[in-house]
This record gives structure tokens, sequence and C-alpha cells, in this order.
């Protein structure tokens, strides 16, 4: 390497991470060479091109390790794209375009497709709230939701120290009491977001990592500040690496060579200093081709058939397959034995080079340092830092690798990735083709080709498929097959979207070229690995099954308490740095992100180390909110101490959450009830507001006809109905009233909708039913009519409690009973609070009526406790196995209002006092009850929602302390 001066580096590794190292240094003029070990430069950021589809002079077909993807909180990469200029004048970064919408696609629910940003108009309100309301029926809780962003208000007020020291040390699983919490709960919010975002079990990785990604989207999402989701306008070499390379070559004079893998370090152990890399060519590629033609005897390009019916059959086909594979790879191990022989006979010269420069970044993938501090122990002993190296690359990997679908129509499902919740292989895609403007998908390959379907895969262990076999455990065949077989039964829910006539008849999908088989990699992967995996298949009793596949570039995933394990970019030798994505950083997370700054990292350690004048690389830590409260917390924070925000702070934050999720759950519901719904409601309610203005002749002409026929019966004399001439008594006006409702609610049923009616649970062929209910109100309406007329209070209290009986019944149904309760249950809500109205106005005075109403609601909320999620019990101070201390409150709350209502009705005035003291009692308690009972063990002490159902409990007493002043007047029932 010629030096210039000012130093030489040499860059081993020609990916994301020595890409953007050779940038910073080659900006500021130090001489660079970069060696990458493929024939194609970016590392796992390449895309791939596969030479034998191409027919005249069309391109080939593009392939690539998994798609990119670009979230707002990338700062550093962005940064670095944008000084990467094109031929017409613009940069790199003009190619990231931001996706219009993210969609979630469920096997047994409705596909939703949201707006990937802060809604911007009604029609993408709505979508989120129809998400948010679909979410509910999923089995989300509001306590959830409140429960989920009240841990994430937890991290984002914590110190790093803390994060460090604690969450670090925490699975995601555990932190958010996933064990305790609904089975939705798991699935959508901890297990789907754990395995789809970062590649990992919930029950491995960390809190701090999982938290603080999760905290960066919402904050993209919410604030719009920043795009939420970007990509590229093409191919990734073609817009980014390929223009990367030519930027560096150029006009920044970096050396980029490729072919050139590293064999050894040199190193210096009195002076603790590298002399020189050691690099060997590396072996030449395969020729890249279309894997559906790498196994032998394979009748099918591809086959999606679940043949559920026949597992015989399918298994036959399979050891088909794996026979021919087999032989096949026989005869490939016989031909190595033969060469390997050829090869010790008469060993051909391996071409090395020896690479001196000033200093040395290693910016190679965490399996390779792990095979290379293995090799040469003695690097660990001159760089300690590296000693948990060999463990984050041979137990801390995961696989998350791509297949591209190339279709023959225009198939482009949604304006951004796609989250297949429930596919068992953790699939996400896109459909890239649709944002390549310049790159028409019939230009590639032979101009057949529509679609470029990309999807990631990142449960490579998880059995799936007819057969329950992991990915890995899979050929080429089977992971397309079942691969396709996910994606058409989460997208084809609602209608056909994907076929196996859109696939190409000759090249229908690529898989990532380091998915490779085992017989051919098998010297990749060092004893432990190779010991691990079987152990994974003993406890599996799945021995006897071959391990088809392997991966050459598996992605680091941050489980629990590996951050001491990751070196910084500067790991104590005077000219040696790391960059890579398992280098420390403020990302804390294996992305390209990650790689750059750890690169700019290492470019800032050879800064020092030359004492250079030149400006360090800028670092900048994640964007987040409340700064001063994490700076609290870094000066009080010692080990072991608990956090503790300010009291104001905390309550706060918990009452924007409870009213913040309670508001959108409940405009969510109401924007989810049907339009229709909605309409018969408010002809209701205008007929209502009709009838108002004609209440006193209708009541007058309902009185004349209704005396009318009981004298011409001889019923009754003419004075009851003289004296009941005149104006109505407030009980009897409010059953007046609902007998109104009654009728125009039986009339609405005759005209509702069928569709309207499905939704409130009725069978489609609802044949007499619908009939009989509709004049079952009408009847109804007729008694409390006659009652009205008539003054009879013993039926109006028997209506009361009747009423109340009715919704406690549809509450009954809310518990998946009815797949249409929660529409009922809006629709029963007029008789609960019909009855509390008319019992209110049967009481003596008003603070009767008032205790009534309460006593009413308590029965009610007794009812409902049953039914209460174990995580919002918790949250109340409930022990998490509640056995007994659950029936005993709901037994305990419904006595109490019984006693409540009895005090009314029966006029007992001590008991009325008494129930207005019980209220100022309760609420006293629970407002005080924090201050004593503290569960440490609990995510969530359950003061806040203490305190919560204290001020609800001491705002209704002082709403019947004002009513107090009235004096008592006993009524005793005739």
């Amino acid at each position: 390497m010629a030096a210039n001066g000012r130093g030489t580096v040499a860059i081993v590794g020609g990916g994301v991470a020595g890409l953007s190292a050779a940038h910073e240094l080659g900006e500021r003029g130090i001489a660079v060479s970069v060696f990458e070990k493929r024939a194609v430069p970016g590392g796992k950021a390449r895309s791939t091109r596969l030479p034998t589809t191409a027919a005249g002079d069309r391109r080939p077909l593009p392939g690539e390790h998994g798609f990119r993807f670009f979230p707002g909180f990338y700062v550093h990469l962005p940064d670095t794209m944008a000084r990467i200029p094109v031929g017409d004048g613009s940069s790199v970064a003009d190619h990231l375009h931001a996706v219009d919408t993210m969609t979630f696609a469920f096997d047994d629910a409705p596909t939703f497709t949201l707006p990937a940003h802060r809604p911007k108009n009604l029609k993408e309100l709505g979508a989120l709230l129809r998400y948010i309301a679909a979410l509910g029926d999923m089995g989300i809780t509001s306590d959830d939701l409140i429960f989920i962003a009240w841990q994430l208000w937890r991290i984002i007020t914590s110190c790093e120290a803390r994060r460090i020291d604690e969450l670090e040390k925490r699975a995601w699983w555990d932190y958010v009491d996933a064990s305790n919490r609904s089975e939705a709960f798991q699935r959508l919010l901890v297990i789907g977001v754990t395995r789809n975002l970062v590649a990992s079990k919930a029950e491995k990785a960390n809190a701090r990592t999982v938290g603080q990604v999760g905290i960066q989207l919402l904050i993209d999402l919410f604030t719009g500040a920043r795009p939420t989701d970007r990509i590229l306008d093409g191919p990734t070499n073609d817009v980014w690496i390929d223009p990367w390379v030519a930027h560096l070559t150029g006009r920044l004079g970096v050396a980029y060579e490729l072919g050139w893998e590293l064999d050894h370090v040199e190193l210096d152990r009195e002076a603790r200093t590298v002399r020189a890399v050691i690099l060997r060519s590396a072996a030449a590629p395969a020729p890249v081709e279309p894997q559906s033609a790498l196994l032998a005897n394979v009748a099918a390009p591809l086959d999606t058939q679940d043949h559920a019916d026949s597992p015989a059959l399918e298994r036959a086909r399979c050891e088909a397959r794996h026979d021919s594979w087999r032989l096949a790879a026989r005869e490939r191990r016989a031909e190595e034995v033969r060469a390997a022989e050829a090869l010790r006979a008469t060993p051909p010269p391996v071409e090395t080079r020896r690479i001196e420069a000033d200093h040395f970044i290693l910016a190679l993938p965490v399996e390779v340092m792990a095979d290379l501090v293995t090799r040469q122990p003695e690097l660990v002993e001159l760089a300690p830092k590296l000693s948990g190296v060999e463990v984050l690359g041979t137990q801390q990997v995961e696989w998350m690798n791509g297949i591209q679908f190339y279709l023959t129509a225009e198939v482009p499902i949604a304006r951004g990735h796609i989250n297949h919740v429930d596919s068992p292989w953790a699939l996400t895609s896109i459909s890239q083709s649709q944002f390549w403007p310049d790159f028409p998908a019939s230009e590639f390959g032979d101009g057949r080709v529509r679609t470029i379907l990309s999807v990631d895969i990142s449960a490579w262990d998880v059995p799936a498929g007819p057969l329950g076999k992991e990915a890995w455990d899979c050929d080429f065949q089977e992971v397309a097959a079942e691969t396709w077989r996910q994606l058409k039964r989460s997208l084809n829910r609602d209608g056909e979207v994907l076929s196996d006539a859109m696939l190409h008849p000759t090249t229908p999908w690529h898989i990532d070229d380091d998915i490779t088989e085992r017989v051919q990699k098998e010297r990749l992967l060092g004893g432990r690995r190779r010991a691990h995996r079987r152990l994974q298949k003993q406890q599996a009793q799945r021995l006897g099954e071959p391990d088809l596949l392997t991966n050459a570039e598996p992605l680091l995933v941050n489980l629990v308490d590996s951050w001491d394990l990751r070196p910084p970019a500067a790991i104590g030798m005077a000219n040696l740095f790391v960059a890579s994505d398992y280098v420390q950083t403020n990302t804390n997370l294996a992305t390209m992100e990650a790689a750059n700054e750890a690169a700019r990292a290492a470019v800032n350690g050879v800064l020092s180390a030359l004492e250079s004048p030149a400006k360090p690389c800028a670092i900048h830590p994640l964007g987040e909110p409340f700064a001063g409260l994490r700076a609290r917390d870094a000066d009080g924070y010692r080990p072991g101490v608990p956090q503790k925000n300010p009291v104001f702070a905390d309550a706060l934050a918990f009452l924007t959450l409870f009213v913040g999720v309670s508001v959108v759950r409940l405009v969510a519901w109401m924007n989810a009830v049907p339009k229709t719904l909605w309409l018969l409601m408010g002809g209701i309610g205008a007929a209502l507001f009709g009838f108002s203005r004609i209440f006193d002749q209708a009541w007058t002409f309902t009185v004349m006809h209704a005396c009318g026929a009981s004298l011409k019966l001889g019923y009754l004399p003419a004075h009851p109905c003289l004296t009941a001439m005149g104006p109505p008594s407030a009980a009897a006006a409010a059953q007046f009233w609902y007998a109104a409702y009654m009728t125009l609610f039986g009339v609405s049923l005759f005209l509702m909708p069928r569709k309207t009616l499905g939704q409130l649970g009725f069978p489609d062929e609802h044949g007499p039913w619908i009939p009989i209910l509709g004049v079952a109100p009408l009847l109804i309406a007729s008694f409390y009519t006659v009652a009205a007329v008539f003054d009879l209070r013993l039926f109006f209290w028997l209506s009361v409690f009747g009423r109340t009986g009715v919704f406690l019944y549809v509450l009954w149904l809310t518990e998946g009973r009815h797949r249409g309760s929660p529409l009922l249950l809006m629709v029963a809500a007029p008789d609960l609070m019909s009855a509390m109205w008319s019992g209110s106005l049967l009481a003596a005075n008003a603070l009767a009526g008032r205790l009534l109403v309460l006593g009413l609601a308590n029965v009610v909320v007794a009812f409902a406790f049953q039914f209460f999620p174990e995580g919002s019990l918790a949250a109340l101070g409930f022990p998490r196995k509640a056995s007994a201390w659950v029936p005993m409150a709901a037994i305990l709350l419904f006595f109490w209002g019984v006693y409540d209502v009895l005090a009314v009705v029966l006029g007992l005035q001590p008991l009325v006092l008494a129930g207005v003291v019980c209220q100022l009692l309760f609420a006293a308690f629970c407002v005080a009850a924090p201050l004593v009972y503290r569960a440490r063990s609990e995510a969530i002490a359950p003061g806040f929602r203490l305190v919560l159902v204290g001020a609800t409990y001491g705002a209704s007493a002082w709403w019947l302390v004002r009513a107090a002043a009235s004096p008592l007047v006993v009524w005793t029932p005739s």
C-alpha cells in the first residue's frame, strides 16, 4: 500500500461496515485498501444477478440476501448515502423513498392495511381505528395496550446505565410479564414483534434492545417527524452499492479488490500490534443459477398442495426428493474425496498476499471473527475485549434470509411491507418491482416477469407444513413450496391474491445464495455448532432426519446479557480496530445502521492513533424524548435500587396512557359499528326528540283511550281515569318514555338489513325469528304504557330490575358466547340507563335516587368483575394466582350494590345514610392504599389504578353529599 504521508489503512471486509470506513477515511485523505471475499461488493447488503435467466439484451433476474429496510431512526447510514453522488447530480440518498402503507395479514382474520405514517386524512384514520377495534376482537384489551405502553415508558425514562445493568439482563418475555397474560397478548404484542423486528425469540431477546427499537418505531409513527419505513427504488447494487464503490475508487482513491478473504493476522506480541494481514484468494464461486433446478429429478418446480388428506403421499414425494438429493450428495462427496486425494498428491499453489499497513480494520461478520479468534487465540490474549466474539458467532446467531418469487402477473398487494403475523416461519414480504420506476420488471429475465415478491424468513427452526418440518430441515424445493403456501394462506383469505398460475414457469423463485446444501458447507460449521444442532434434533426426537441446509451468513441477535460479549470498535490494540454490526453501538441492533456507526467509531480510533487533525466522524445517540427524566435517573442510579421517577411524572404519564387508550379504543369501537346501525339509532333518537314535542298530546291521547277501553269493559270506575287525565308523575313519565323507545326499537328490527342483523349475531337464514323479536318489544311497550297510565309503582320497580337483568345477560354474552355481543351490549345500554333513570325517579328524594344509581352500578361492575383480564386484576393489586380473591371481591361488591338498592326501595333511612358513608370510606381507602401497599414484584404498581378507582368513588360520594341536604321522605310500598 502506497503511503501518502497521512498513514495507510487496510480494511478486510467490503460490506457496509468496510465501505463506510473506507468512505470516511478517504474523505479525510488517508490511503485505504479494501479486500472483499465475494465476487460481488456489498456483503449482506448486496443484491445478486442470476445470469442464466437473462434472455436477449435484458437484465438477469435480481436476487438478494433479504429486502432492504431503512427505518426513520437510521441516522448515520442515510448521512453517508447523501455523500455518494450519482450521475445526474443527485445522491444515493435520493433513491430512498418512504412507503405508503404497512400491512398485517392474518390467517384467521381480515388483512389490515394501515398508513406507514401518522394519519393524514379521515380514510387513513378510519383504517387505523378499524385495526385497533380488530385487536380487541382478537383478544387485546385496553389494559394490554396500557401495560405495554407503560413498560416502554419505564424504558424511555431510564438512564443508559440502568438499561445495561437491568434491562440487558432481562428477556423481553419476562419484562412484559407475558407468561401471566393472554394468548393474544403473547402472540401479537410479544412473540410476533420480537421475531419480525429482531429475528429472535421473545424468551431470549433482551428487553433493552426490543424496547429501544420499539420506542424508535413508535416515535416515527406517531410524531411524523421522520419516515417510518423507507426502501430503495431499484436493486440494491444498481442504485447504491455499485455507485458507492465507483465513488470510492474514482473520486476518493480507495483500492477495492474482490476475491480475497482473511487467512490470519500476523501479530507483534511485544509491541501489541499487527504487522500484517495474510489474505488468500477466495474459492471461485459457482455460477449462480435458478435454485429450482439444483435438485435432480424433481417432478415440478413448485408443489404447493397441502396434501392434508394424504400425508402419506406427501411424505412419499418428500422422500423421493431426498433420495435424489442423497444420491447427488454421495456422488459429489465421492468427487470431493477423489479431488482431495489428488490435491494431497500434487497440492496446487495457494495464492496468498501479505498486506502491510499502518492500521487495520477488520470489517468482518461475527461468524468469521468467531472463527478467527478460535484459530488465533493469541489475538484474544492481546485484545481481551474480543473474548466474547466466539460465543456471539457460534451461539447468538439466528437465520433471517430471503427468498424471491418471480410472478408473471402484476401483483402490487400493498404499497409497503407486509407482516404475515400468523405465518409459522415469521414471514415478512414486499412487492418490490412496483417501487422500481427505472427498473421495470419486464426488462429482467425473459421479459415475462411482472412482479418480484421478496420475502424474509425469520423462523427457520419452527415446524410447519403437512410434515411439520423446520425450514432448515427442508430442501430448496420444500422451503419454496411451504413459504408460498404460507403466503397464500394469509393473503388469500379475503379473495385470491396469489395463485400458482402466477409463478414464472422456469424460474419461479430464488433463495439467498448464503443458504446452501450442508454437504458443501459442513466444513464452515465448528464442532460446537454441529454438536448444538445435534442436541436440538435429539431433544425434538428427529435425529433420523438430515439437516439439509446451512447458512453462510446468519444474523446476530441480541440475547439476554450479551452486551459485555460485544467489543467496542477500539479493542485495545494500537493499530487494530473492528467494525461490524456486532460491535457495541448506540443502535444496539445488528443492522446496516449499526455497521455504519461501528465503522465511524473505528475510523475515529484510527484518527486518534494517527493524531490526525481531521474532524472525527459524527456519532449520534438514539433520539428519545424525556432527556430530563433520564438525567435525573442517572444522577440517582445505584445498582439494585429501583427506578423512581417523580410522582407527578409517572401519574401524568399513566393518566395520559389510560385516558388516551380508553378514548382511542372507544372511538375505534364506535367506528367499527355498522353505519346502518348508527342510522337506525339516529332515526330512533330523532323520533324520540319529535316525541318530546308532542309528549303531552300523546299522554292525553293514550290516557283517554286506555280509560275508555277500561270503562267499556267495566274494569275501572270513572274516578281513577279522570284523575289520570292530569300530568303524569315523574316515574310514570319515565315509563311512558321507555314504552315509546321500545315501540321504535321493535319497528327498527323489521327495517335492519340482513348484514347488520348478522353483525348482531343473528343467523343469515333467520326465518321467523326477526318478526317474533320485532313484535316482542311492541308487546312489552304496551305493558309499560298501561303501567304508566295507572301509575303502578310496584311494576315500575320490577321493570327496573328486569331491565338491569337484561343488560347483565348481554354482558355475560360478551365473554365469547355470542359473536355479536359487543354490538348487542351497545343495543342493551339504553335498558340499563333507563333502569337507572326510572329507579332514581321512584326514590323518595334526590339522595336516595342517586344512591340507587350507584347501587345498580356496583351490581353491574361486580358482575363484570369476573371477566376482567388477569393483568388488569394484577394492576389493581390482586395476586397473579387470584384463586378465591376475585370471586370474593365480586361477591362483596355485588352485595354492597344490593344493599344500596334495598335501602332505597324499602325506604330504610339509616341504611341510605350508611351507603353514603361507605362511598366516602371506600374512596379514602383506595387513595390511601398505595401509600401503604407497594407491589415491588409487579411491573406496574397498583397505586395509579387504585387512585383512579378511589377518585371515581370519591366523585360519586361528592355527588351523593350534594343531594344530602334535601329531606329524606320515607316511602312505604303499598
